[in-house]
């Protein structure tokens, strides 16, 4: 009898913008710095305007049918355990949301336990931590409080292969059986792309991970 699955086999993903991880050209890198020195930081100017054009996108566009006002926004924990005073740019970006309406309320319910090795500055995925050692390292609080059938919006600064997500979810999943579950991050890292323009880098998107195993590997289309 085949054991059954502790992770989710898929997790839709929205994102605002798109870097390169590879920079080639003066956008590509200009992007870059504009993610690592900016979103990944928490800066306010950065995080706020993030916010401000997830909400000028019409309430058709397939980005804010995952990111609905009505949701219940989760911040996915960093690599490491949150120390006193310690950034945590996936707050800052929902507490951010909040402020131009989108998000009923911010529950981190969500906390690392014990450190991973981080995504940034993996050259191949079989260097990024799998999602099953995420979820390991990953504790999840009770959803008592809250609704038993709701929405819930995971958001983090940046989606690489998506392993901390698909973990993040499937914590969710044991808390709530019936809600349902979509994640929104500031921006995405894609290996094969290239921008003319910096302002290139703003490009609303839609994907789905898919795990097919628990001890697999996830996969963005």
């Amino acid at each position: 009898m085949r054991p059954s699955r502790r992770l989710l086999g898929e997790l839709r993903v929205a994102s605002l913008l798109i870097y390169p991880s590879r920079p080639q050209t003066e956008a590509d890198r200009a992007a870059r710095e504009a993610v690592w020195a900016g979103i990944k930081q928490g800066r306010p100017a950065h995080v706020q305007r993030i916010a401000i054009r997830l909400s000028e996108l019409p309430p058709e566009h397939p980005v804010r049918q995952l990111v609905p006002s009505t949701a219940i926004l989760i911040p996915v924990p960093r690599s490491t355990p949150l120390s006193a005073n310690a950034m945590w740019p996936a707050h800052e970006i929902a507490m951010a949301l909040l402020t131009q309406g989108i998000g009923t309320q911010i529950s981190p319910v969500l906390q690392r336990v014990e450190p991973v090795r981080r995504s940034t500055g993996a050259r191949t995925i079989l260097q990024r931590e799998p999602p099953l050692r995420h979820f390991e390292t990953i504790a999840a609080s009770p959803l008592s409080s809250l609704p038993q059938a709701t929405h819930f919006v995971l958001v983090d600064d940046v989606v690489t292969a998506g392993s901390t997500l698909i973990a993040c979810a499937s914590h969710l999943r044991q808390l709530a059986p019936n809600a349902t579950i979509t994640a929104f991050t500031a921006a995405r890292a894609d290996r094969n792309a290239t921008l003319q323009q910096a302002t290139d880098m703003f490009s609303p998107l839609v994907e789905t991970i898919q795990l097919f195993s628990d001890d697999g590997r996830p996969w963005r289309s």
